[in-house]
């Protein structure tokens, strides 16, 4: 493997960190754990993509994306990786403001532009793959072969998740946030609730969920809502709802709590994750298939030294 990103792995270690925090799990120590650290300046787990049992992790302040489970990266401009995603077997990444990238082989490929984009989300629909991309005054939807399929005027948007039928977008502007869903197919948009700056959006087994990670208070517990009348709020200081996956939802790195640690709730019932290392000021990227849970943190410890470290969780025995 290359030196530049270095697996450990953390297996069942326990702790005394477990016996303070009962009904959670702490990782590294009560599941089998690999964690994989980059170099420094590197922000590996930017994002994080799992196909099967295949996982890609960018690290944008490289330019690489990396298939950690080959242990070789795919290198391209500075930028690259701080969205990746798979489409038909093969790896794919992209850089704002720039396009959409191939990254399957040693050298990134550029296969299409995006003029002004500066955000991206993927995903399977029921018309196909689609790439969501915001420009901050329209949202534009294309296939996964690059084709331009709809476009939405709309500003400030900040976050966006591609569901089956409907792309999930929270938009910011003059300091109110709200979680808004675009049909393209009825070209339709329907505001679903308030929401809160940083929070984020997902469609999760066809249910749209929101959150207000409620940044603006150190001490916040953070919630996250659904469409399906689900809600659910963190401890003291959690922030939880700044990112998502298909089955958990996290906040940031607390330090507010006894152990600190970085809080991975489930959202139908189950038991947290807890993560004893971190950063504190960075949302995690977040990739979940049923028995794996991916964690990406771009930066580790206090002093964002930026060479960020990738966490998979194993559940499935």
């Amino acid at each position: 493997m290359s030196a530049a990103v270095v697996l450990v792995l953390l297996a069942g270690l326990g702790g005394c960190a477990a016996d303070l925090v009962p009904g959670e799990l702490i990782v590294p120590g009560e599941l089998p754990t690999e964690s994989y650290r980059g170099e420094v300046g590197s922000s590996l787990g930017a994002a994080l993509a799992l196909d099967g049992a295949t996982l890609l992790a960018g690290a944008p302040g490289a330019g690489q994306v990396w298939l950690l489970d080959e242990g070789e990266p795919s290198q391209g401009p500075i930028g690259l990786g701080r969205w990746v995603w798979w489409y038909q077997g093969s790896a794919y990444g992209a850089r704002g403001t720039e396009g959409v990238f191939a990254v399957d082989h040693a050298e990134a490929t550029l296969l299409w532009e995006t003029p002004g984009a500066y955000s991206f989300a993927a995903g399977e629909t029921a018309d196909g793959f689609r790439v969501a991309t915001t420009t901050g005054q329209a949202v534009q939807l294309w296939d996964g072969e690059g084709t331009l399929r709809a476009h939405l005027v709309l500003a400030g948007v900040q976050r966006m998740a591609v569901g089956w039928q409907r792309v999930l977008l929270q938009v910011c502007e003059a300091g109110a946030c709200e979680a808004v869903a675009w049909n393209p197919s009825t070209a339709s948009v329907d505001t679903l609730a308030e929401t809160g700056d940083g929070g984020a959006v997902a469609e999760v087994d066809g249910v749209a969920w929101w959150s207000d990670p409620q940044l603006e208070d150190p001490e916040a517990r953070g919630l996250v809502s659904s469409e399906a009348g689900d809600s659910l709020e963190g401890l003291e200081g959690d922030h939880l709802g700044r990112s998502f996956c298909n089955g958990h939802v996290a906040g940031v790195f607390n330090t507010w709590i006894v152990p600190a640690r970085l809080r991975l709730v489930p959202l139908h019932g189950g038991s947290v994750v807890s993560i004893d290392r971190a950063t504190p000021s960075r949302a995690p990227a977040l990739a979940c298939d049923g028995e794996r849970l991916a964690v990406g943190l771009p930066t580790n410890g206090l002093h964002e030294l930026g060479e960020g470290s990738v966490l998979v969780v194993e559940f499935g025995g």
